[in-house]
């Protein structure tokens, strides 16, 4: 980068108002038969730099503890919750802040959305992973300017479903359950909130949850 780049990128964070918060691609943890301590990886990113940022966790129903990064490299954030026992759950969410005190969290309405994982036998591990192959959730065209398709598979049976979109701020704007869509069935979304109102431009999130699977895709919608 020469000078004249350091000095154009300088003068638009003096002047050009940041009014997004901090962007997160999170590589989560699945359930699994080791006992930890486990390495919580996420590319954080904003216009405006990160101000602050923290990971917090909680085991099964206890409170939250809150963890700063071990490093940074390469724009990936490193946070370390320690190792648990057996058949524990952990749930843990992230959370940063830019230089313009804009506040952003994955999963995107945290705390009351949460990225979970449970410690098992090592002889459950294989019984869980025949389970969740059955599931799955496609999402094109993304990014896409009009329309999203939400391809579902493997919900027949399913007894509970509920598919939600929310914004980057995690106000929910879009909800489906089972009395408005088919397990089985391809669910369109034209970018329009409960109400059929228009959305802007952004990053959502699409949370697909059953009774037996819980999944969050990122869609980029551009107008």
């Amino acid at each position: 980068m020469d000078l004249a780049d350091t000095c154009t990128r300088t003068l638009l964070h003096l002047f050009v108002r940041d009014i997004y918060p901090p962007q997160f691609n999170t590589q989560t943890i699945p359930d699994t038969a080791f006992c930890g301590p486990f390495v919580i990886k996420s590319e954080i990113t904003d216009f405006s730099g990160i101000f602050t940022d923290s990971l917090y966790y909680k085991v099964n129903q206890g409170l939250f503890n809150a963890v700063a990064k071990d490093s940074i490299s390469g724009g990936i954030y490193h946070y370390t919750i320690p190792g648990q026992s057996v058949w524990d759950t952990i749930y843990y969410y992230l959370s940063a802040t830019d230089n313009q005190n804009n506040q952003g969290t994955d999963p995107a309405n945290a705390p009351d959305s949460l990225f979970s994982f449970v410690i098992l036998p090592t002889t459950a591990i294989t019984e869980m992973k025949v389970q969740k192959e059955k599931f799955n959730i496609k999402i094109y065209p993304n990014p896409t300017r009009n329309r999203v398709n939400i391809q579902l598979t493997g919900l027949v049976n399913a007894k509970r479903i509920n598919l939600k979109i929310y914004d980057v701020t995690g106000r929910l704007v879009r909800q489906w359950d089972n009395r408005t869509m088919r397990p089985s069935d391809k669910v369109t979304w034209f970018g329009d909130d409960n109400l059929g109102w228009r959305l802007p431009s952004g990053v959502y999130f699409i949370q697909l949850v059953t009774d037996e699977f819980k999944k969050v895709e990122k869609v980029i919608l551009l107008r």
